[in-house]
């Protein structure tokens, strides 16, 4: 058995053994005995054979099993595998060379290039994913390109992954709000995500602003250039 559980939280398990006479029963991790008594979060009540472990840690990781024994002999448990989780953190999100972004918006003019950057933290290493009005955003590879960058490790078990988002020749229709999606997990991922959402709006480029035209001629847009009316 595999459990995956968040650092953090809590951890309870049950172990039932029944012998006459009446068994005792201890808690094994890997090899060792679990001392009870060196941590203050693992409590043994051992009158029904549970294990509680709050707080998880990352140093709780590993595999666990109980032993029923009495003065006839004992018995083991199959052991179980615990994975703790640590959230993703979503550390950074910002475009790349232009940090301007106002109460998660982001607003750009229709032809411009925008390029987003995502980076998230967790245990273990998050995958990423662009999502679009809340639909998975896959790219299309020449206007609009999803990549990522070279995974890391802090050195203390936490690893990171980069994913980047770059538009150009920014439409009007690209206007949408836009979400990175981080999930962290050993078996079931969606046990940890984080999420971190933004709008881009997209203004209609204007060929007439600044006003191209000499001798206070007034513009006149068109699709792809001007007029000048004197």
């Amino acid at each position: 058995e595999i459990r995956d559980v968040v650092e953090g939280e809590v951890l309870t398990v049950e172990c039932q053994a029944i012998s006459n006479p009446p068994p005792s029963i201890i808690w094994m991790k890997e090899s060792s005995i679990l001392n009870i008594g060196t941590s203050e979060s693992v409590q043994d009540r051992v009158a029904i054979g549970r294990l509680m472990i709050s707080n998880l840690s990352l140093s709780d990781a590993g595999e666990y099993s109980c032993v029923a024994m009495n003065e006839i002999g004992n018995t083991s448990s199959p052991t179980f595998t615990v994975n703790i989780v640590v959230r993703p953190t979503i550390s950074v999100i910002r475009e790349a060379f232009d940090t301007v972004f106002h109460d998660g918006q982001l607003e750009r003019e229709e032809g411009s290039t925008i390029t987003l950057q995502c980076t998230a933290s967790g245990v273990p290493q998050p995958s990423l994913q662009w999502l679009r009005n809340e639909a998975i955003l896959q790219g299309d590879e020449t206007r609009v390109i999803v990549t990522s960058s070279p995974d890391s490790d802090n050195g203390e078990g936490i690893l990171s992954r980069t994913t980047s988002l770059h538009f150009t020749r920014l439409q009007l229709s690209d206007a949408a709000q836009y979400s990175c999606r981080a999930v962290s997990g050993f078996v079931a991922p969606i046990i940890g995500q984080n999420v971190w959402e933004f709008d881009i709006s997209v203004k209609a480029f204007n060929n007439c602003n600044p006003n191209p035209c000499q001798n206070g001629g007034s513009c006149l847009d068109g699709i792809d250039d001007f007029t000048c009316m004197c």
